[in-house]
């Protein structure tokens, strides 16, 4: 902040010990409650540069009034940090803005806000879901090929009844394909059993919102298939290749 218009402009800072008028110099600041410390003492920050300084509180002020960690007047920060710039400057009425600045109201400046922190809480996410998915796939691949080559011996008594390597492979890709659809209908009922516990806790009813015009569109479509080709690509070649060859015919003998 810069101390001469401060003190004309204060209107949010509710003051609990010492006063603001004192905020001015190299080596003051104002601090919240909750930082237990008093005016006149000493207060040590460590600036972008790297230089350690000790400040003295002047004023201590409620946590619920104060926008940020502490408060310090602008010559101090930018004697250590020349590319700390001012972000918002809050005004009454209607002025021409400085080169790189912009007027707006209040609603646009908070919708700006509210699309900037949705773009990161999305950014997250996505990393979060794709390292997820990423491990699930590899974990549900190893299981399938694991149970694939531990099938084969029971798949030798249908190859023994008739069936073509084809037919086996077709038998197991349905098995996979039923898997997955069943899984879907797991899902589901995991998602009712989460709100069920959600509207417990909260004692309010909570509504389960699925994205149905995203799992009918073209991206719910590509992760369904995904999901079966990754299925069936883990069960039929394993299958595939551990049928190769017709087992042997038993053979039988005759009692005379």
């Amino acid at each position: 902040m810069d101390p001469a218009g401060f003190a004309a402009a204060n209107r949010a800072l509710t003051v609990v010990a010492g006063s603001l008028d004192d905020l001015s110099g190299d080596d003051t600041a104002v601090l919240p409650a909750s930082v237990n410390r008093q005016p006149a003492e000493p207060y040590a920050l460590v600036f972008a540069d790297g230089e350690a300084v000790s400040l003295r509180v002047v004023a201590v002020v409620t946590d619920d009034s104060i926008p940020g960690d502490l408060l310090l007047p602008r010559s101090v920060v930018r004697a250590h940090d020349l590319s700390a710039l001012t972000s918002a400057v809050y005004v009454q009425d209607r002025i021409d803005p400085p080169i790189g600045g912009r007027i707006v109201d209040a609603s646009q400046w908070v919708a700006e806000a509210g699309r900037a922190e949705d773009r990161l809480v999305w950014l997250f996410t996505l990393l979060l879901v794709g390292v997820s998915a990423g491990y699930g796939a590899v974990a549900v691949a190893t299981m399938l090929l694991t149970a694939a080559a531990g099938r084969t011996a029971d798949l030798r008594p249908i190859r023994l009844a008739g069936a073509t390597r084809k037919q086996v492979v077709w038998l197991v890709t349905a098995e996979s394909a039923l898997v997955v659809l069943l899984g879907g209908v797991v899902a589901f009922v995991g998602l009712l059993s989460i709100r069920a516990g959600l509207a417990e806790q909260a004692g309010v009813p909570v509504d389960l919102v699925a994205p149905w015009s995203v799992v009918r569109g073209r991206r719910g479509g590509g992760v369904v298939a995904l999901c079966l080709s990754l299925a069936v690509l883990a069960s039929a070649l394993p299958t595939w290749r551990s049928l190769r060859h017709r087992p042997a015919r038993s053979p039988v003998g005759v009692a005379g």
